[in-house]
Parts: C-alpha cells; sequence; structure tokens
C-alpha cells in the first residue's frame, strides 16, 4: 500500500473503534505515560487535543495540570504550527475539526515535551501523520522530547520516511513503547 492508502485505511479502522475501546486503551496508555522514568521532569508539556478515534488525552491534559505543569495546545496559522497556552478550559474547533483554545496566549520559546497524535509509525520510531508537515516542521525548530500515542494496530513494521521527516523518541500504546 502507498503512503496515501494506509492513511485512509488506518483512519478508517481508528474511527470504527467504540468509545469503550478507545477509552479502554486511553486509560493504558495513560498509565504507561505517566510511569515512564522521567515523564513528569519536565515544565512544559504540548498536547494535542484528541478527535476521530484517537488516544483521548482529556485526562492527560488533567494529570499534567493537576501535577503544575504548563499545558500547550497546538495552533495552525498558515503553514505553521504554533504552541499556545489557553487563558480559560473552553475551546472551539478549528477548519480540521480540532479543538482549539478559544482565549490564549503565544508560547515563547519551544516546550520540553511534544505529545504528537499520529495516523501510522513504525518500530523505527518513524511517523506518518496527515501528509501536511505541521509537527515535523515544529520539531526542526528546536530539540523537545517527542512521544507519540496511537492503538498497538497503527504501529506498522516499516515505513518510508521523507527526508525532512523527524523521528518520535518514544511511542506508547495500550500494549508496548517503543522507545
Amino acid at each position: 500500500m502507498d503512503e496515501k492508502e494506509i492513511r485512509k485505511s488506518l483512519i478508517k479502522r481508528r474511527e470504527e473503534l467504540s468509545a469503550f475501546a478507545v477509552q479502554s486503551a486511553s486509560k493504558k496508555v495513560e498509565n504507561t505515560l505517566f510511569n515512564l522514568q522521567g515523564f513528569l521532569d519536565y515544565d512544559s508539556y504540548f498536547v494535542y487535543k484528541s478527535f476521530r478515534g484517537e488516544m483521548d488525552t482529556n485526562r492527560i491534559i488533567k494529570r499534567l495540570k493537576s501535577a503544575g505543569k504548563r499545558v500547550l495546545f497546538p495552533l495552525i496559522q498558515g503553514n505553521e504550527m504554533l504552541a499556545v497556552e489557553s487563558k480559560t478550559d473552553e475551546f472551539m474547533q478549528d477548519k480540521f475539526g480540532v479543538e482549539i483554545p478559544k482565549d490564549y496566549e503565544v508560547f515563547v520559546g519551544m516546550p520540553s515535551v511534544v505529545i504528537t497524535p499520529l495516523v501510522a509509525c513504525d518500530k523505527n520510531l518513524n511517523r506518518m501523520g496527515f501528509g501536511r508537515g505541521y509537527y515535523d516542521r515544529f520539531f526542526a525548530k528546536a530539540p523537545c522530547l517527542k512521544i507519540g500515542l496511537c492503538h498497538d494496530f497503527q504501529v506498522l513494521d516499516t515505513l518510508s520516511p521523507k527526508e525532512w521527516d523527524i523521528p518520535l523518541d518514544i511511542i506508547v500504546t495500550e500494549k508496548r513503547v517503543l522507545k
């Protein structure tokens, strides 16, 4: 299968998951993530708001905030993705259907940890997103710990990364951790 077919197939499979299956897998991923040695040693965490069958990040966001961590969210402006801090708990959908803060402040600098969504990944920590390159351009700006969250069926043996694709540092699924 080519990239377009892989993307279409895995998104469809993810969207067909029951709410129970997503929540069950998400709880396992959340617990694994918070049990990773050193995970809470950082000050700022950039976290996407999940949708369309992705691992639910709402509990992760709440736990990070409860631990006193600065939580940032992605905001697309043109071809760039910015890290923003929400001033309230109110969110709205952007043109892609992603929840973004209604009222925010742009974060100056680079978050310490970026928790990233993905459509597919491989055992070599390569990531396939929606194909627009926002996260790769963001990762190229400065070093950060890059963690991908996904369902285990999204982990493929191998992908064919492009020269601009930046691999992740860690991938967490409901069944395993890849480093």
